[in-house]
């Protein structure tokens, strides 16, 4: 059984022998999905291609082929990236979904914390960076076939950071941006340490009530903030900063809050499984 003690919280090498348990016994399933992700980003970036360049064609963009090409790859990028962190997160607690599974990972000699680490090392850290790698080729590769498709009229290469800056056009919501990515792991992954099966579809559900009770309640709050005869903010507030500031902290405090809940539902789990 697992002998680590409470003052044992913490050491650097069970951690790394940790880490390297949970990549040997998953490193298969990783390089296939991190190889379907390389196919699917590669699809769906030729076929948007094709889209772009019919509509083009058709003269209803008003823009260059090459900039139109560019400005739906930036946003097939923040999509595809929104989804592989969710259901990276969301695997986060597969090695618990299975009375076997569970019975292995409390047989670890290691902590809560070490096993947690690992854990979000693989899921919340290792997915994007496999993301951007994956972009980077798949984005590459498309640009060459687009070149030689539609030769100088092609867009060129547009980078994760790049395609950031192209839908948020501002850095304060490249942060926004960003930040709501990490939140939706924060979710998914204490989703997946509440319901260990079917954890991205229940979670899924879970969302979308929250969302609904949550913009029942901003749309409510906004109200508060509007003049009665115009439907207008009051020209004394600053409503986008006031109300863009009070999302980023409502974004950071929820963040927190989900990882910091995770860690402690998977010692909650594994005291459970002791006695």
């Amino acid at each position: 059984m697992n002998n680590t003690t409470d003052s044992q919280i913490f050491s650097g090498a069970r951690f790394l022998a940790t880490l390297r348990r949970d990549w040997v016994m998953e490193r298969s399933g990783w390089c296939w999905r991190i190889l379907a992700m390389f196919g699917f980003l590669f699809v769906v970036l030729i076929g948007t291609n094709w889209l772009t360049q019919k509509i083009c064609e058709e003269g209803e963009m008003g823009m260059a082929l090459g900039l139109a090409q560019e400005i739906a790859a930036a946003f097939v990028c923040f999509c595809c990236m929104s989804i592989f962190a969710m259901l990276g997160a969301s695997h986060f607690y597969a090695g618990y979904s299975s009375p076997g599974s569970r019975l292995n990972q409390l047989m670890t000699p290691a902590s809560t914390l070490e096993k947690y680490l690992s854990r979000f090392l693989i899921c919340i850290v290792g997915v994007p960076l496999a993301f951007m790698l994956c972009w980077e080729l798949a984005d590459w590769a498309n640009v060459w076939i687009s070149r030689v498709v539609y030769g100088d009229n092609a867009g060129g290469h547009v980078g994760v950071v790049r395609a950031y800056e192209m839908v948020s056009e501002k850095v304060n919501a490249v942060t926004f941006s960003a930040l709501g990515i990490v939140l939706t792991q924060g979710i998914y992954l204490l989703g997946s340490t509440i319901w260990p099966k079917y954890s991205l579809i229940k979670t899924m559900g879970a969302v979308c009530v929250i969302e609904f009770i949550y913009g029942m309640a901003a749309g409510y709050t906004f109200s508060l903030f509007l003049d009665a005869e115009s439907l207008r903010p009051h020209k004394d507030l600053e409503m986008h900063v006031l109300m863009g500031d009070a999302f980023l902290i409502l974004m950071c405090v929820c963040t927190v809050f989900c990882f910091v809940t995770a860690y402690f539902r998977m010692r909650e789990d594994e005291i459970i499984q002791r006695m």
